[in-house]
């Protein structure tokens, strides 16, 4: 079996995403057994994610300020922290389903409140945190995707 890009090579693997037969040529040109195919696509959703990540954060971020600066009963700066706090709201909600597991709870409708209630809380906490670390990633995605591209 030969190269599905290139037919006077012998493949020595496959596409662990699609199954095209690779060469040793394409294999070494990313480092893993991804045709060129496959990580095209793969960095164009990981672009068009955290794309969205960013605009989700910053529609949170200038809402909740504009509110804030309306209703004048907040200084600039208090407004500012406080939409900052809230943006990262659902970064840090991202975070922590990241790292909990994946199983379902069976709980009372009370267990449900008590659990969304704290999560709530630590999102809001490690979002701060959360919200800069993603903005980081989103940038550094965007520019590996684009260095990607041009391979």
């Amino acid at each position: 079996m030969n190269c599905y890009y290139h037919p006077d090579q012998p493949a020595i693997g496959y596409c662990s995403e699609c199954g095209k037969s690779l060469c040793k040529a394409c294999v070494d040109r990313y480092g893993t057994n991804l045709c060129c195919d496959c990580v095209n696509a793969y960095g164009a959703k990981l672009k068009a994610d955290k794309r969205k990540l960013l605009i989700r954060t910053g529609v949170i971020f200038g809402t909740v300020l504009i509110l804030c600066l309306a209703s004048g009963y907040f200084p600039f700066y208090v407004a500012l922290v406080f939409a900052y706090a809230l943006a990262g709201l659902p970064c840090g909600w991202h975070a922590l389903s990241a790292i909990q597991p994946r199983m379902f709870l069976f709980l009372p409708i009370i267990g449900w409140v008590i659990y969304f209630v704290i999560k709530f809380f630590l999102s809001y906490c490690v979002g701060l945190v959360a919200m800069s670390v993603q903005i980081v990633k989103a940038f550094k995605a965007a520019r590996t995707a684009d260095h990607v591209a041009t391979l």
